[in-house]
């Protein structure tokens, strides 16, 4: 099979409502032979495969590709289209989200000028295709490659970029040399994903072209509150051992403390405002982690870099004043108001 340019990836699983929309934004490439589009249906239940297969059908769109296997989940046939991927570049998109094929072009002339491993693009979100767009750009809009890996890691760790996978374009090569794969089975795999990207890369780049919407909808695996929300933390140990690994952890140990407790903060804050049949797990699973209460415990958190409300949610857990049962007392005021 000839090279390609760009590989699209796109993963679908049970979106018979949004999968249309998302393939339309990829029609001003269909005709684009340097360009394939592989279509990974996961497994899905409802008539997502047979509107992919009748979209590719009406428009002719011959690199188009559809692979259908068993459902294994969104790392896994994001997995499953890197194997058979044949671009020098790759993009991820999210089967019920839509690309700006505008701004994916100016990226790939960036891309085949300068070579860096990974280029960054803008992004906002939408709640319904045309309507209610909440433009959020990625804070940092860096102008110079981020070559060091002290760049490129600071904005990460401060959270000044998106750790999504897919507003941002990577070098096949890159990808390959590095064994850079998504973990199987776990949710936000992007955090892992993209952490180590950045690691790995030699240079990072940015263009201010908006490439991707990226789709709120009810009941992704976002805006759930069950216990695998948990496997974030799962994630923050698994780059620890990473970083130990690579030899870096105790350089970047007060950044990562502080991205710890950001994220432990993240997952605490949905259950105490959400009606969900979890909260004792998922409280129980961040207060009683080891890490984290050694963390809360420290007197060596530079507080310095995080957020008021974070700082104090910090204080209040550190001098006990917050406590599982304080936690759960405000969730339960909390549902009274619903």
């Amino acid at each position: 099979m000839l090279k390609k340019v760009l590989s699209i990836i796109v993963p679908a699983y049970n979106v018979q409502d949004y999968v249309y929309e998302s393939l339309e934004s990829l029609l001003y490439i269909k005709d684009d032979s340097d360009i394939e589009v592989i279509i990974i249906n996961d497994g899905s239940t409802d008539q997502t495969l047979e509107i992919i297969k009748s979209f590719i059908k009406k428009h002719s769109c011959l690199n188009f590709r559809v692979i259908d296997q068993i459902n294994i989940g969104l790392s896994g046939a994001r997995n499953s289209g890197l194997k058979v991927a044949n671009g020098e570049y790759i993009f991820f998109m999210d089967s019920d989200d839509i690309i700006h094929c505008d701004g994916l072009f100016e990226m790939l002339k960036r891309a085949q000028q300068t070579k860096p491993d990974i280029i960054v693009g803008n992004y906002y979100e939408f709640t319904d295709l045309g309507k209610n767009k909440i433009y959020r750009n990625d804070k940092t809009n860096f102008e110079k490659p981020l070559i060091t890996l002290d760049e490129r890691l600071e904005i990460l760790f401060t959270i000044d970029i998106s750790f999504a996978v897919w507003n941002k374009l990577y070098k096949c090569e890159f990808l390959m040399e590095k064994n850079l794969v998504f973990r199987e089975r776990i949710w936000f795999e992007d955090l892992d994903f993209v952490f180590r990207a950045f690691y790995e890369a030699h240079k990072i780049e940015k263009i201010q072209d908006c490439v991707y919407g990226y789709r709120q909808r009810p009941n992704s695996i976002m805006t759930l509150v069950v216990p695998k929300i948990l496997d974030k933390m799962k994630i923050m140990d698994s780059l620890s051992v990473f970083l130990k690994d690579k030899g870096t952890f105790e350089h970047y140990k007060v950044q990562y403390n502080i991205l710890y407790l950001k994220m432990a903060f993240s997952i605490l804050s949905p259950v105490i405002k959400r009606n969900t049949n979890s909260f004792e797990v998922i409280v129980n699973g961040v207060l009683k982690n080891p890490y984290f209460v050694n963390l809360i415990k420290s007197n060596s958190v530079n507080l310095k870099l995080m957020k008021i409300n974070e700082r104090l949610l910090y204080y209040l857990l550190k001098s006990k004043i917050v406590n599982y049962y304080s936690l759960r007392m405000v969730y339960n005021i909390s549902k009274l108001w619903k």
